[in-house]
C-alpha cells in the first residue's frame, strides 16, 4: 500500500497536516505517510507544513552537523530538493507513542548550491505522539559506502 501525502487545504485556505496525524491507532503505512508529508513540506519549502509535522524540540543529525526546526525554517530558501525516495522502509513501534522509521533515500538536490548527497543515504526518523498529535522528533542520515 502506498500513501501519496499532500497538504490539504482547509475551508479558509489554511494548510492541514496528514489526515491521520491525529489518529488514535496508526500503522507502519501511516508513519511512512508522515515521512512523505515531511519530505514534501521541505521540498516545496512549505513552512506551514513543516511547522505541523516537525516537533518544536526536533533535532536532526546530518553530515554538516545538527539542525533544529527553527534553523531548518530559517535556511529553507537555500534548500532545493529535486527528488527523494523512501526505499525498503522498516517501522518499529516503541510503545504506543513512538515509532522509528528506517529507510534508504536517493536524495537529489542542493543546499546553498552544494549537492546534498553523492551516494544513497540511510535514514532514521523518529515520530512521537504528544497531546494526541504525531510529529517528527528526530532525524539522522548517513551516506552509504
Amino acid at each position: 500500500m502506498l500513501f501519496l501525502v499532500v497538504a490539504a487545504q482547509g475551508k479558509h485556505g489554511q494548510v492541514s497536516g496528514p489526515p491521520f496525524q491525529k489518529a488514535p491507532h496508526i500503522t507502519a503505512q501511516h508513519v511512512i505517510g508522515f515521512e512523505r508529508f515531511s519530505w514534501e513540506s521541505y521540498k516545496n519549502r512549505n513552512s506551514t507544513g513543516i511547522d505541523m509535522i516537525v516537533a518544536d524540540d526536533y533535532v536532526g543529525l546530518f553530515h554538516g552537523g545538527l539542525s533544529t526546526k527553527s534553523s531548518d525554517q530559517q535556511t529553507l530558501a537555500k534548500l532545493v530538493i529535486r527528488s527523494y525516495s523512501i526505499e525498503e522502509p522498516k517501522v518499529q513501534f516503541l510503545g504506543k507513542d513512538v515509532a522509528v522509521l528506517r529507510y534508504r533515500n536517493n536524495l537529489i538536490g542542493t543546499y546553498d548550491g552544494v549537492p546534498l548527497a553523492s551516494k544513497p543515504l540511510f535514514a532514521t526518523a523518529i515520530y512521537a505522539r504528544r497531546n494526541g498529535l504525531w510529529q517528527l522528533a528526530g532525524y539522522q542520515e548517513t551516506e552509504s559506502d
